[in-house]
């Protein structure tokens, strides 16, 4: 491995760091405007009688964006679900596991970013049609492709990630 590579990789595993911290404070932040709505809601119901429509819509857009945000920050620690039986069936009959385990690990990447990829044209052709749709969320009246935009950036972001630690090397990221 050159060392220009090497150099390249490090900066790339650095940029990842910086955009998965601010992954995690965007999910925090989402976090808390949900608990906070939600808490809103229930006092303006149950305690003083007021209907509050937006709160729902607004508690649910941004449960969409945390959902995405959350799965791009799982995709770059590899903590998505996996099925550990291969595992076990590989470490029972191969005598040389961990060969085995990284291989399928890299050939999982390689599928994970084709369906990603997959997924970001064809969520991509379905936001361009909504651009000229103006829809509009019935409580709040915000355009509709604010919400949806959160599946893109996800998306985008575990792409980004997934695309990443498969060109990444081992032992740059640890």
């Amino acid at each position: 491995m050159s060392d220009t590579y090497k150099k390249a990789a490090k900066k790339l595993y650095k940029f990842n760091k910086v955009l998965i911290k601010c992954e995690a404070a965007l999910m925090y932040l989402l976090f808390l405007l949900i608990v906070a709505v939600i808490v809103i809601q229930v006092v303006c119901r149950y305690a003083l009688y007021i209907p509050t429509p937006w709160a729902e819509e607004l508690a649910r857009f941004a449960c969409i964006w945390l959902v995405y945000i959350g799965a791009a920050y799982a995709a770059f620690h590899r903590d998505d679900i996996t099925i550990d039986i291969i595992d076990t069936f590989i470490d029972a009959k191969c005598k040389d596991p961990d060969k085995i385990k990284k291989i399928l690990d890299k050939i999982t990447l390689m599928l994970i970013v084709g369906l990603l990829a997959v997924m970001c044209v064809l969520y991509g052709e379905f936001l361009m049609g909504k651009i000229n749709r103006f829809e509009y969320s019935p409580s709040m009246r915000i355009n509709m492709l604010w919400p949806s935009t959160g599946c893109m950036i996800g998306f985008i972001l575990m792409f980004f990630h997934s695309v990443s630690l498969l060109i990444i090397p081992e032992s740059v990221r640890e």
